[in-house]
């Protein structure tokens, strides 16, 4: 879906964001950079998520062990929750990255209605 939002446009592309904002020019280069580095990032943004569960969860079970008590599961629920919405966060702005670098840039063509963006 990250990679549709840059429509060929002659030898060169556009870029709109969610492939319905205001369409902005970027070259090949750019197009090639801006996957790259959103590929890159979802790499990363996986291995945080794994290690931020394990470094939430495995401190979490040897205290509960150490204190000879129960595990509730709003506490799982919460920390895991944390971790998930840190991840997310790190999605969007992997997701973004494009419209906040080409922000000053000049459009090309207007953002798609509804009806254009649905067909």
């Amino acid at each position: 879906m990250f990679v549709d939002q840059f429509e060929p446009d002659g030898t060169s592309y556009v870029y709109r964001k969610s492939s319905k904002g205001a369409a902005i020019r970027v070259s090949a280069e750019e197009r090639d950079a801006f996957i790259a580095d959103f590929n890159r990032n979802l790499g990363r943004l996986y291995w945080g998520l794994l290690v931020g569960t394990v470094v939430f969860v495995l401190p979490l079970t040897i205290w509960v062990a150490m204190q000879d008590g129960e595990l509730s599961q709003w506490s799982i629920y919460a920390g895991l929750g944390v971790v998930l919405a840190l991840y997310m966060l790190g999605w969007q702005q992997a997701w973004n990255a494009p419209a906040r670098k080409l922000a000053t840039r000049s459009t090309v063509a207007p953002e798609r209605s509804r009806d254009e963006f649905a067909a």
